[in-house]
């Protein structure tokens, strides 16, 4: 089988998904060591190390429907969705992961001005609506996608997240940049919403205090 993992998504954005997916990749190329893993990603992503990968155009609201396979292919193709995108290509059984509702609905995206918000409404929908089934980490996701969304209860199933396996420390960083420590690793985006300046002035304070 034929797994398309799709992890599109803007380069400086969804950093942990990406994480998340490739750890996802790991657990089941142990339990399926038969199947076939490709990435899909835009053409500007960093691609993980040493995987197979397809690059897709990014699509817009006018953008006409793509196919990954071709009609006379015999092999079987299924799609695991990490993304906030549709299914790229309509004809393949796909999967989508909902990590969790304040990413769709309060991300830099959204916050930028009504049109945008209406665009990425519609593109939510679009995406539930044409994913076969949808995994949520949780009770609590699942019901704002059925009273909200009006996803139905039966294309819903709930998979507690995954361990991540941990991320060994770059060496080469730490003593280029003379970090000492105790010291703090950030993972998250750039935008207003994660209120960097405020975790830089608690990390000064910490640092006052432990004097």
């Amino acid at each position: 089988m034929y797994l398309i993992v799709d992890i599109r998504a803007h380069p400086t954005e969804d950093t942990l998904m990406i994480r998340y997916a490739t750890n996802w990749v790991s657990f089941w190329q142990k339990n399926n060591p038969h199947d076939t893993i490709v990435y899909l990603l835009h053409e500007d992503q960093s691609a993980p190390s040493d995987a197979r990968v397809l690059y897709a155009k990014k699509n817009t609201f006018f953008s006409p429907k793509r196919r990954l396979t071709l009609k006379k292919e015999n092999e079987i193709f299924r799609c695991i969705n990490f993304s906030r995108y549709a299914p790229y290509d309509p004809t393949i059984p796909t999967i989508t992961h909902v990590f969790d509702m304040g990413r769709w609905l309060y991300d830099n995206e959204t916050n930028a001005n009504i049109f945008r918000r209406k665009e990425r409404e519609f593109a939510i929908r679009k995406m539930l609506r044409t994913s076969t089934h949808i995994i949520v980490p949780d009770f609590p996701t699942g019901s704002e996608l059925v009273e909200i969304w009006n996803i139905r209860e039966d294309a819903l199933d709930v998979l507690p997240f995954l361990r991540m396996n941990p991320i060994d420390a770059d060496d080469s960083l730490i003593s280029r940049f003379q970090i000492a420590a105790p010291y703090f690793i950030y993972d998250g985006t750039y935008g207003n919403e994660s209120n960097i300046i405020a975790l830089i002035h608690g990390f000064a304070h910490y640092r006052k205090e432990k004097k």
